[in-house]
Parts: structure tokens; C-alpha cells; sequence
């Protein structure tokens, strides 16, 4: 009987691929992982590699499913904003990383990430949208 693979090898697989610009080997291994056992990691792996695709809608909600995962995890956050911006949609980014700043304990190491992210964001949507008179 063949063994399971543990998340955590999918992730190291995926990610071995990953570094040798091997998107769609990448992909395929962590989704094959996602639908073995679906965590957290893996969605973020999987979203970084669609991202590098160009599939920024599979990036995002593969980030959306991070958050609703861990939504105390800012990464969930970080990486569906990030993408949302490379849409061009700043406006619904600026609500992902409010929603992270709500979620986010203050004590975690990468909440500060999120508030600096945050505070520099207005000034990069005035950039690209209208100014309101």
C-alpha cells in the first residue's frame, strides 16, 4: 500500500520546483497536497506560483482561502492585497489589509508588515486614481 504524503512534503516538493522556474509542475504538486490535506501553507505556496503564471483570480482566492483558514495569519493577507494591487484593484486591497489590521493580534511578528503596508498605501492610491474634488 503506498504511503501519504504529509503536507510538508507536497510544500518542499512544490517548492523544489518552484526555485527551478518549474510554475506548472509546482502548481500541480501543491494542489495534489491541497487536496491530500489542506493547509494554510500550501494555498500560499500555490498562490505565489499562479501569481508567477499570471492567474492573479486563482492567486486571490487561493489567498482568500488562507484568511479564511487563518485569520489570524497575516500572510493570508499580505498575499491576496498584493495580488489585488497587481489587478489594479488598490481600493479592494486597502479593505484586505484593514481587514488583516482587525484580525492580526498586534503581539505578531509581522503585524507591523501589515501597518506599514497600510500607511504607505493611500499615498500609492492617490497615485492611480482621480483625485476627488
Amino acid at each position: 500500500m503506498a504511503r501519504t504524503m504529509l503536507p510538508e512534503e507536497y510544500q518542499e516538493i512544490g517548492r523544489s520546483y518552484y526555485k527551478l522556474k518549474q510554475y506548472e509542475k509546482a502548481l500541480e504538486t501543491f494542489s495534489k497536497g491541497i487536496e491530500s490535506c489542506p493547509t494554510a501553507e500550501l494555498y500560499d505556496h500555490r498562490a505565489a506560483t499562479y501569481d508567477k503564471l499570471g492567474n492573479f483570480n486563482a492567486a486571490v482566492k487561493d489567498g482568500r482561502e488562507m484568511i479564511r483558514l487563518n485569520k489570524k495569519d497575516v500572510k493570508g493577507y499580505l498575499r491576496t492585497a498584493s495580488v489585488l494591487e497587481k489587478m489594479e484593484k488598490p481600493e479592494t486591497a486597502l479593505g484586505i489589509y484593514k481587514y488583516g489590521m482587525k484580525n492580526v493580534p498586534v503581539s505578531d511578528k509581522n503585524f507591523k508588515v501589515c501597518d506599514v503596508i497600510l500607511s504607505c498605501l493611500p499615498v500609492r492610491l492617490e497615485a492611480v486614481l482621480p483625485l476627488s474634488t
